[in-house]
């Protein structure tokens, strides 16, 4: 079916506020005959859509009330090679598959800042917020897995961290993971104190030798 032909009144998810930025499947409707929809999986082959389920306004209805669907409305004007994401504020964004790309990396490198940032703070649940964020706009970074899995690290919660890691490294080497973990739990750890010269003699190091008294000063 010819992308022409169609437009977008919905799409095959339901989100909060902890799931935005996301790419979103959508839902389409013949322009010529509205009482029939197009459901996902499909795939687009440049202008054509390829596939799909076939179905109606009230299969769409049901679908929401199943809690598997939102619908969109006014509806949106299919083209072709366009992606369909929904931003923070919970709005359809409809763009060039270019465009989307790269407002959904701005978006995921400025929460993954914000996340280490907040988590040398020590503010556990900003940080996880923020890297929700990352993770939402680009699933393919490895990053938001391992500032999870250091905020995880720092509440004990060692299961938890090996389940993040096993998803990151889908995209990434243990290896890098590792790294990338240990890079951030070692900035949550509090600098050493300096130590006054002569006070603390720790191992490896000689206390000063202690001079004798000169003769006078033994008569004093």
């Amino acid at each position: 079916m010819d992308l022409d032909d169609l437009e977008i009144v919905g799409y095959a998810e339901v989100l909060n506020e902890r799931l935005v930025p996301h790419v979103v499947p959508p839902i389409y409707r013949r322009r010529d005959d509205r009482g029939k929809l197009l459901f996902p999986p499909f795939r687009l082959a440049g202008d054509v859509v390829v596939g799909g389920m076939a179905g109606t306004r009230e299969d769409l209805s049901h679908f929401i009330a199943d809690g598997r669907a939102t619908d969109i409305d006014p509806p949106i004007r299919a083209q072709a090679d366009h992606e369909l994401w929904i931003d923070q504020g919970m709005r359809p964004r409809y763009e060039p598959f270019d465009a989307a790309d790269g407002h959904l990396r701005e978006i995921a490198t400025g929460a993954l800042n914000r996340a280490r940032q907040l988590l040398i703070k020590k503010d556990l649940a900003g940080a996880e917020r923020e890297a929700d964020m990352a993770m939402a706009a680009d699933d393919r970074l490895a990053d938001p897995f391992a500032l999870k899995a250091a905020v995880a690290k720092l509440r004990g919660r060692d299961d938890d961290v090996e389940s993040l890691r096993q998803i990151a490294t889908v995209d990434c080497t243990p290896a890098a993971f590792d790294a990338l973990l240990a890079d951030l739990l070692k900035v949550t750890r509090p600098p050493a104190s300096p130590k006054a010269a002569g006070r603390c003699f720790g191992l490896g190091v000689k206390p000063p030798i202690a001079m004798p008294l000169a003769p006078w000063a033994e008569a004093a």
